[in-house]
């Protein structure tokens, strides 16, 4: 018997699947305000970019997809990120124990651990928060120049 919800590592044979998530209001207002392109090439391009990629599964269904990418500019710099359907507000306690111990296994491969988020997606903030993540409360804007971003990181133990 399968576990109701759970975590694991991404394969291709997700990709189907995973670019047909009805992704998160948030999410996807996120993405149009960060990159002005649709989801599926931004869910693309992260999974491209992300030597460690997981999907969440609820029911058997995948439900959402987060990995951690290697920042372009400094090769000790992950890039954690995340996309979800509503479906991971039914598994959110279920995903956040999870994710304390994800977030581990991502600082193992870098120093420190940072992006941005869109300062209107208030679950990610508290989810990130609770996670650990610092924020930097300095107004940061992308595409959309009237949508604000902060960036945020968590550095690893040993590299503080």
């Amino acid at each position: 018997m399968m576990k109701n919800a759970y975590t694991r590592m991404y394969t291709p044979e997700d990709e189907a699947e995973v670019l047909a998530l009805d992704l998160r209001q948030a999410d996807k207002d996120e993405l149009v305000a960060a990159y002005g392109t649709t989801p599926t090439a931004v869910i693309s391009e992260s999974i491209t970019l992300s030597p460690l990629t997981w999907v969440i599964i609820h029911r058997e269904k995948i439900v959402g997809i987060f990995g951690v990418a290697q920042h372009r500019a400094y090769p000790n710099v992950g890039v954690p990120w995340l996309l979800a359907t509503d479906e991971l507000k039914k598994i959110q306690f279920i995903f956040a124990k999870t994710s304390r111990d994800i977030v581990e296994v991502m600082l193992a491969g870098y120093d420190i651990l940072s992006n941005v988020v869109d300062t209107r997606h208030t679950d990610a903030i508290r989810w990130l928060k609770w996670l650990g993540f610092t924020f930097v409360d300095e107004p940061i804007f992308l595409f959309d120049p009237d949508v604000v971003f902060n960036s945020f990181y968590l550095m690893r133990k040993e590299a503080a």
